[in-house]
């Protein structure tokens, strides 16, 4: 079939433009007149036909090639052909009659399938990408606001007081890398807990002011029949919330800081060092009592099943017959401790 005239086939139906169909029929009058003769006929804007300007990019600018076009249905265009009665008209409808029977043969209409299909897969396929992209970008949007989030969860739920060590497991849970007894030492070394005397480890005066903290009393029934009241602080609700917003670097108004969490870890890290070097075999538990910010009898209870491998030699002024070997010192010390490069 010779082509007679451009047909358009990007559309859903097959389309010719008006002005090139008004030429090839060889009209004597103008486009414009012609057109809306022919548009009496019943013709519907948006069903039949619809308006463009092709030379320009909108219909608001103006000029000399700002002319207005129409795209025709191949049925308006054999209709338009046949009302021309003339031998152009008859030709043309001939055309767009096989045009259209073309079109709907079945091997055309699986044709126009398959690409609908493809078309579809393709925008399924950018859908996907598009999706997969933004779930990356939600993953790790999620992933640098976890800590957050399980902080905030963290003090949502802090309706009762907790002990120091719990709070210290909240926040190694959380990427906060502090075991109990290096907390201990920084709320003493901040002003949050009292550093000498009978109430070592108790808080501060400031800090039961600002209700971080309350104290639990505990009686407990020697095995001799006599009787021992223990003190243990714990950290109210309030408190947490004002704890994870300090070492999230987020505090409020509060106990100023004395020392940063950075040089906390530094003069921690100095200790176990001067600690290690002094004793390089074995370790006093004095000594680890005074660097745990416990008393002897509580730590030596605490690990006497064996936890750290305690050893027994001759009682002297400082060791009272038990020591930690060294090296399961460092050994747990390293598994609570980030700061890895402490020498042996």
């Amino acid at each position: 079939m010779n082509e007679l005239i451009k047909v358009n086939y990007e559309s859903e139906r097959p389309t010719v433009m008006g002005r090139e169909l008004h030429k090839a029929l060889e009209v004597n009058s103008n486009y414009t007149t012609w057109f809306n003769r022919m548009s009496e006929y019943g013709f519907t804007e948006g069903v039949d036909f619809i308006s463009c300007f092709p030379n320009l990019e909108s219909e608001n600018q103006h000029g000399g090639q700002n002319k207005i076009d129409h795209q025709l249905t191949i049925d308006m265009a054999k209709e338009i052909c046949m009302i021309q009665r003339s031998e152009k008209g008859k030709q043309f409808r001939q055309y767009f009659i096989e045009v259209e029977n073309k079109w709907n043969t079945p091997e055309a209409v699986m044709a126009r399938a398959l690409q609908f299909a493809n078309n579809q897969l393709d925008s399924i396929k950018q859908q996907n990408v598009a999706l997969t992209d933004t779930i990356s970008r939600q993953n790790k949007i999620m992933t640098a606001w976890k800590p957050k989030v399980l902080f905030a969860q963290a003090v949502e739920t802090a309706q009762t007081s907790i002990l120091i060590g719990d709070l210290a497991k909240i926040l190694k849970q959380n990427g906060i890398s502090i075991g109990q007894k290096r907390l201990f030492d920084w709320l003493r070394n901040n002003g949050y807990l009292i550093k000498t005397g009978s109430s070592f480890n108790m808080p501060t005066q400031r800090a039961m002011e600002l209700n971080f903290f309350e104290v639990k009393e505990s009686t407990i029934n020697n095995p001799d029949g006599s009787i021992r009241i223990t003190k243990a602080p714990k950290v109210t609700g309030k408190g947490q919330e004002y704890f994870i917003n300090k070492f999230l670097g987020n505090s409020k108004k509060g106990v100023k800081s004395k020392m940063t969490i950075e040089e906390f870890l530094a003069d921690d890290k100095a200790k176990v060092e001067e600690i290690i070097n002094k004793y390089p075999k074995q370790i006093p538990v004095p000594v680890l009592a005074e660097f745990m910010g416990m008393n002897y009898e509580s730590l030596r209870a605490a690990i006497d099943g064996g936890a750290l491998g305690l050893s027994w030699r001759k009682d002297g002024k400082l060791t009272k017959g038990y020591c930690v070997p060294t090296g399961k010192f460092v050994y747990w010390w390293f598994g609570q401790n980030p700061l890895k490069e402490v020498k042996q």
